[in-house]
Formats: structure tokens, sequence, C-alpha cells
């Protein structure tokens, strides 16, 4: 099973990883998060957030696929709107 996205259903208990997401979007400079097992960098410029494992080692590596999503995308699935995945590219 794909991990690539698992990092999202943290968020509604983590109330402090969905700020920080949202801000990070918010600003207008590059920035990355690390999250658990994730490395999240952000692209204002483009309005893209590129998802990885956050190393090679990390436990289930092989099974993030990198991937990269509009903010949009990332804020419907931030809000729990699982229905429309439109514009996730898998890299």
């Amino acid at each position: 099973m794909v991990k690539t996205l698992d990092f999202l259903s943290n968020t509604n208990q983590d109330l402090s990883v969905k700020r920080s997401i949202a801000d990070a979007m918010a600003s207008q400079m590059e920035s990355e998060l690390i999250i658990d097992i994730y490395r999240l960098t952000f692209h204002p410029n483009t309005q893209y957030v590129v998802v990885d494992k956050a190393s090679a080692d990390v436990p289930f590596a092989t099974k993030i696929v990198k991937c990269k999503l509009p903010y949009a995308t990332l804020s419907k699935l931030l809000d729990g709107q699982w229905d429309d995945l439109t514009g996730i590219e898998w890299l």
C-alpha cells in the first residue's frame, strides 16, 4: 500500500501540523517541513507542494512515492475532501 498522503490523516489530531502546513502555503518564500517520515517542499511561485520521504532510510521509504500537488488540492485534502484529487502528479 502506498503511504504518500498518510501524513494528512494525522493533521486532524495534531492541529499544529495543520497550522504549519497552512502557514507554509501562505508564505511567499520556498519552505520545507519534515512531518514524521515525510518531507514537504512548498513552492509558492508555482503553488505546488512536493511530498517525498524525509530520507532514504525512514520506515516504509519504499512505500512513499514522490508526488507534486497543487496547493488547492492539498487544502481540500486537509479539509477532508478526498473526492477530487485533481492535479496530483506522481514523480
